[in-house]
């Protein structure tokens, strides 16, 4: 028994100037503390058990790698003699972890299981290089270190009644279903995001339609508004080539010239004829193979069509190739 100086914070009222404030005063305080014996016990015995298991791991590994080398090199020996003693050292940590759960008996019988094959190895090289008696007491090093691991358990694990057994088990239960279910709902929200990412763009054809509004229609009437602001003549510009009379046309005054042959006449937009089907496939056949694209094209021509049917028509056309 000992008495020590303990330092503490007490809220505590200050009035100042009429008004009222709340502040941390330190106190100091004499506590009379007693060595805990049993939890230095414990303490002493899960540092001596790690140890113990540290020592038998370095033994095994140096052991199994030496008689793995005999087959491959000494590299990936040792890397497989590292395997062996992991596997009971992990399903020991789990069967720690998981000592008041139902499941703890699969991770203590495979640790056993995990040992014995371990141990063999162990005995089995060291009949090979020096003798069976030194094989067989570097394997008992890692049944020494299970053994321990075993005793320590029994020492920090409490001892549970069947009644608060139970209420351990449905506590635990509604742990993890609070965990599932939030793995759920993180992976619901992440498919979500995606889902409606993939609606809004589609593909990056989509996006380039979309952002900038480049549809059939709108870049022909662009075009088409650019060049009838073009001034006739601008200083410094050449004049263009006079175009001899054509006799044919001359000759036939109600032939029509096409725009192109007309001076001063600007070709605009003339929307496609047809059903959505028909306009569908004829968008499509210019190449045109996206969904949100193919539906901009369809109702710059057909401003009623649901863009539900066109992008129903567009995977029709998919499925039936041509038709």
């Amino acid at each position: 028994m000992r008495i020590k100086t303990v330092r503490t914070s007490v809220p505590t009222e200050v009035t100042r100037d009429g008004e009222t404030f709340t502040i941390n005063k330190h106190v100091d305080r004499r506590v009379i503390t007693v060595f805990d014996v049993h939890r230095a016990v414990r303490r002493a015995v899960t540092a001596a058990t790690v140890l113990v298991v540290g020592i038998a791991l370095a033994w095994s590994v140096t052991s199994i790698g030496a008689l793995l080398g005999l087959a491959a090199p000494v590299w990936v020996a040792y890397l497989a003699a590292g395997a062996f003693d992991l596997s009971w050292a992990v399903l020991m940590a789990a069967e720690w972890s998981m000592q008041y759960d139902d499941r703890a008996k699969i991770p203590r019988v495979a640790g056993w299981l995990a040992l014995a094959v371990s141990m063999t190895a162990i005995a089995t090289e060291g009949q090979l290089h020096a003798g069976l008696w030194i094989g067989i007491i570097g394997a008992l090093i890692s049944l020494l270190a299970k053994g321990l691991w075993t005793v320590m358990m029994m020492i920090t694990a409490h001892p549970l009644s069947d009644e608060s057994y139970q209420i351990v088990q449905q506590k635990r239960s509604r742990a993890g279903e609070e965990l599932a279910l939030t793995v759920v709902d993180r992976e619901l929200i992440r498919i979500r995001q995606e889902t409606a990412a993939l609606r809004e763009s589609g593909s990056l054809t989509a996006v380039e339609w979309d952002t900038r509004g480049l549809t059939r229609k709108a870049l022909a009437e662009t075009l088409a508004d650019a060049l009838e602001d073009e001034p006739d003549s601008v200083p410094g510009r050449a004049d263009p080539p006079v175009r001899k009379p054509d006799p044919i046309r001359s000759a036939d005054p109600d032939r029509s010239t096409s725009p192109a042959d007309r001076p001063g006449t600007v070709e605009h937009f003339t929307p496609r004829a047809g059903t959505v089907k028909e306009l569908v496939q004829s968008v499509m056949a210019d190449g045109i193979t996206d969904p949100a694209a193919v539906v901009a094209e369809v109702q710059a021509d057909l401003p009623d069509a649901n863009p539900e049917t066109i992008k129903r028509m567009v995977r029709l056309h998919r499925i039936n190739g041509s038709g």
